[in-house]
């Protein structure tokens, strides 16, 4: 009988980005992941968090740490001083090619471009699940 391990998410030479907030641009930073898929979202909101907060911005606006939720659900629920929010994390890469060709930094307008000219039902059935 095969074990019945669930699969860690796939990961390489990967990274996050950071961003400047005094200038157009950011860097790719390459980090050992950890292996499961929760951990990695956990890792990627963080890591954002933290980014602007070190900019003296608090991101989403929030009132206590953000929660993690079950599978096939929002990957996070966001305390904030609005009320509760919604977060899907989604991975995009600059096109075309292979990751192991991108380049270490990029623009953050080719990024917002990228994720715009994306098909906008797959993007709404990202946003509005059911």
């Amino acid at each position: 009988m095969g074990s019945r391990r669930r699969p860690g998410k796939p990961t390489g030479e990967i990274g996050h980005v950071s961003v400047d907030p005094h200038s157009r641009d950011s860097d790719f930073v390459k980090v050992k992941f950890p292996t499961t898929k929760g951990e990695i979202e956990q890792y990627i909101l963080d890591s954002a968090i933290d980014n602007v907060r070190q900019a003296g911005h608090n991101l989403y606006r929030l009132t206590s740490a953000a929660i993690q939720n079950v599978e096939r659900d929002f990957d996070f629920t966001l305390p904030t001083d609005r009320g509760l929010q919604y977060l899907d994390l989604m991975e995009i890469k600059p096109p075309p090619g292979k990751y192991s060709d991108a380049p270490g930094s990029y623009w953050v307008w080719d990024f917002a471009e990228a994720v715009y000219a994306l098909d906008p039902p797959k993007i709404l059935s990202l946003w509005f699940k059911s």
